[in-house]
């Protein structure tokens, strides 16, 4: 790898586990305050900006996600840089996504069933929704909360190409021609044109800013300050109002200061004892949260049960789930998946030793 992370720096961001719970948290009131709302009105008004513009509405959702991306592509290049081969990185994404994911899907099919038996999906469909994969075969989620996974998934996909053709080392440029394509793909509507759609689709070039600047802000805190570096965070932040909406792409604007702030450490004083565990959680928290948080508000609304008790309610459940799922399955889970790739390398690496001490014997 040509990027070197310096001693002197921390091997974790506690600011990012911080922001990247924030996110979280963040997303959960947009799904119980506005989105409830609009796809099943709460019985009395909200206390939120309430909207009947979609647009509108998916905005409110994507702005905490937007940073979700900026973080992953801090963090993914972090992994790569860590790795020695792109299979280690394939078990390290694997042991953090995975056994929390199933069990998260598991107790929605669950509450579903029980609660909101006409929202099942057929059982071949649900079966598809266990390899994560479901979008790349049309299949639809079982929570629409799981896009993100599609997203994220096509995005470890192309960071293990780049790894597996060693590429690694030209990061700054690949960074710096895929935002132009993403900038392309914008203005050109390729998203309006069904072949043009497939590339825009594939390479995440709706996202590409922010994974891309994740990348580079990497790059910058490992030393790399080029002016290739700076000129794809400066584009990032021009893509970004490009993308979204005014309105939007002014608030997105400020994760890039926020990010900027958190790698030159500036922002130690988030970093506090719930706000860590918030980002601890978050993974969990955001995968197990939205139908089951609805099904409960709307059964404590149609027995009488005011909006913010409800959402109350839906929130600590929320919280309580994922905090269950945090320690009693994806840490163990990821500890031992990866205590025991290890162990298989250690093995294979003894193996192939063997054969050569006996041809020097």
């Amino acid at each position: 790898m040509s990027v070197n992370t310096p001693a002197h720096k921390p091997a974790r961001f506690e600011e990012l586990d911080v922001l990247r719970g924030l996110a979280a948290f963040a997303v959960v009131l947009v799904h119980f305050l506005p989105l409830y709302d609009h796809l099943y009105g709460h019985v009395t008004p909200v206390f939120w900006p309430a909207t009947d513009n979609l647009e509108t509405l998916k905005y409110y959702g994507v702005i905490p996600v937007s940073l979700f991306f900026m973080i992953s592509g801090f963090v993914i290049f972090m992994t790569l840089e860590r790795v020695s081969s792109t299979a280690d990185f394939a078990v390290s994404r694997f042991s953090r996504l995975f056994p929390a994911y199933w069990v998260c899907l598991t107790l929605t099919i669950i509450a579903t069933a029980l609660l909101m038996p006409s929202a099942m999906l057929p059982a071949s469909d649900i079966a598809v929704n266990y390899t994560m994969f479901q979008r790349f075969f049309g299949v639809p989620h079982v929570d629409e909360v799981y896009w993100t996974l599609y997203v994220e998934l096509k995005f470890y996909i192309l960071m293990a190409l780049i790894c597996r053709l060693g590429w690694v080392g030209g990061i700054s440029h690949i960074c710096a021609g895929w935002l132009l394509l993403a900038v392309i793909a914008e203005i050109a509507g390729f998203k309006d044109h069904p072949l043009a759609y497939v590339l825009y689709d594939l390479l995440i070039l709706e996202w590409a800013p922010f994974f891309l600047s994740g990348i580079a802000f990497y790059l910058l805190w490992s030393g790399q300050r080029d002016r290739l570096v700076v000129a794809v965070l400066v584009g990032s932040i021009a893509a970004n109002f490009l993308i979204a909406p005014l309105w939007a792409a002014v608030i997105q604007a400020g994760f890039w200061g926020v990010f900027w702030l958190g790698i030159t450490g500036r922002l130690k004083f988030i970093i506090c004892r719930p706000l860590v565990f918030l980002g601890t959680i978050s993974y969990s928290l955001y995968l197990v949260h939205q139908n089951i948080g609805f099904y409960l508000i709307n059964w404590l609304q149609e027995n009488g049960i005011g909006v913010a008790v409800s959402i109350l309610c839906a929130t600590i459940l929320g919280l309580g789930l994922a905090t269950a799922v945090t320690f009693l399955i994806e840490k163990p889970a990821l500890r031992k998946i990866r205590q025991g790739w290890k162990r298989v390398k250690v093995s294979e690496a003894t193996q192939n030793l063997a054969p050569a001490r006996a041809g020097s014997a």
